[in-house]
């Protein structure tokens, strides 16, 4: 039987036909359509019987030409972008919810974003509202214990949770505690989405302790039952010693795993550690997880280790990270778009820069080539301190975040892949956690100092014509949002992700 959404789909693509296209022709779609298509009460006769003949026939032809173009026309104007945009806010900042409102002027001399630049016409494509967006629903405030997958519409219509639990009967309600999951990233042609899990499993009514499952998980848009990996180390520790303690994948809230452009393998930091007392070491490295097989291979090159430093030896106010051995620590992983490299954070390289009491631990930016392992720094880690680097799409550039040590804030930087063309975009103090939209766009946080509230803004990739969006599903759908801040969460700090959708159908 016909569904409101199916006939829906058939009207809007009738009017997505060729502007050359015969009435003759669409008349006859729409009387071949409306026979496959039973209505809701069977007692009724068909819309096409054999005596619909001559005039009868064509008055009944003209009036479902009538009422399809109303239909469509109420569709039309109701697809995001193609109404006005909404009424600026109080402070005056306009809200964008058409691409076409940000076009690329000049950027301005300071790089700084500004609000109530006029917008100009753009070929920017129109996103429609296809696919879902996935995202965590988190209970416990700031501090969530527990996070579910919730997914949406583009449209931003019919939430609902990804993977339904079901609560064991018969069993003590403190056993039956759903298990903890947070959306990681989408295969890049959008059939598979990356979840972290937590669960406790109790092995009887008596057992008030359980065992700890963790690891990362595969399904789909549809909620697919999970394929888990939970064996994420690799089968040799870093270094033969008898005193190897634990090697570890910390798998919390914010944490980040990256997917790679085929969708074969999984990137992500590991910890180990080894030793005690004063010869304790902690180490990292970045690992792959080649999902097919199931085994975890090292990328030796990324090695570092780090001397345990005990608090009580350091001068008041001395970070962590002050003794020259530190190597730092790897965070923050992400593939290149062909699949060939590793762009990721070191922190906390050791020694740390400043006067005691206001020194801070410098940080790197690497990237490793994952076949030949070769390693290369492309910031010098005494010039900014940043992090969460993101190749643009043509994978030339890196966008990231980041401080000058010598000021207060945050702001968007742009540097090219070899090092090179350091650019500010932003210079408020107060710009942060930026990501490529599919339009090359850059899409970013604001703190509203003073008003405790964060905004979502959106400028073109020189830094010019900077733009708030409206924080909902469908404007940052408009916006061309891959990974955005989630509108739907209290904290903006947490991720919705767009599922990727062929570019035919966007």
């Amino acid at each position: 039987m016909s569904t409101e959404r199916e006939t829906t789909q058939m009207v809007r693509s009738w009017l997505q036909t060729d502007e050359h296209e015969s009435a003759e022709r669409l008349l006859g779609n729409v009387l071949d359509r409306l026979d496959a298509f039973p209505q809701r009460r069977p007692l009724w006769h068909a819309w096409r019987k054999p005596f619909l003949q001559g005039t009868f026939k064509f008055a009944a032809a003209a009036l479902a030409v009538v009422l399809l173009a109303g239909v469509g026309f109420a569709i039309y104007v109701s697809r995001p972008g193609l109404l006005p945009a909404a009424s600026p806010s109080p402070s005056g900042s306009p809200i964008a919810t058409d691409p076409a409102a940000l076009a690329s002027p000049a950027a301005t001399p300071s790089g700084r974003p500004t609000a109530g630049s006029s917008p100009t016409p753009s070929d920017t494509p129109i996103v429609t509202p296809t696919g879902v967006v996935a995202y965590p629903a988190c209970t416990g405030g700031n501090q969530p214990t527990t996070c579910r997958i919730w997914v949406i519409d583009r449209d931003g219509t019919d939430a609902h949770e990804l993977l339904t639990y079901e609560p064991l009967p018969g069993v003590p309600d403190f056993q039956n505690a759903p298990d903890d999951q947070y959306p990681l990233a989408w295969s890049s042609d959008g059939s598979q989405l990356l979840f972290s899990f937590s669960r406790r499993e109790f092995a009887g009514s008596q057992d008030g302790i359980g065992t700890v499952h963790v690891g990362l998980a595969l399904t789909d848009a549809s909620g697919s039952e999970p394929e888990e990996f939970e064996s994420l180390c690799p089968a040799e520790p870093a270094i033969e010693t008898d005193q190897y303690n634990f090697c570890e994948v910390r798998l919390d809230h914010t944490a980040v795993v990256a997917f790679s452009p085929d969708g074969t393998r999984v990137a992500y930091p590991i910890f180990e550690d080894w030793g005690s007392g004063n010869s304790e070491v902690e180490a990292t490295a970045l690992a792959i997880l080649d999902l097919s097989s199931g085994s975890v291979s090292r990328l030796p090159s990324t090695q570092t280790m780090n001397p345990v430093v005990v608090e009580s030896e350091l001068q008041s106010g001395e970070p962590l990270c002050a003794t020259a051995e530190s190597q730092g620590y790897n965070t923050s992983p992400e593939w290149s778009p062909d699949g060939t490299h590793l762009v990721f954070t070191r922190s906390e390289i050791g020694p740390a820069i400043g006067p005691t009491g206001d020194a801070l631990c410098q940080n790197g930016l690497f990237t490793v080539d994952v076949i030949s392992g070769e390693l290369s720094q492309v910031t010098l880690s005494s010039e900014l301190r940043f992090q969460s680097a993101h190749w643009s799409p043509d994978g030339s550039e890196l966008l990231f975040h980041g401080s000058d040590p010598t000021a207060d804030g945050l702001d968007v930087y742009t540097i090219r892949a070899d090092g090179s063309d350091l650019r500010a975009l932003t210079s408020d103090g107060s710009s942060m956690w930026p990501n490529w939209t599919l339009n090359r766009q850059i899409v970013f946080l604001r703190d509203v100092r003073g008003s405790g509230q964060d905004e979502i803004w959106l400028m073109n990739a020189n830094g010019g014509n900077a733009t708030r969006l409206d924080a909902t599903i469908p404007a940052l759908t408009a916006a061309g949002c891959v990974t955005c801040p989630n509108p739907l969460s209290a904290e903006l700090f947490d991720s919705a992700l767009w599922q990727p959708i062929p570019e035919d159908q966007r």
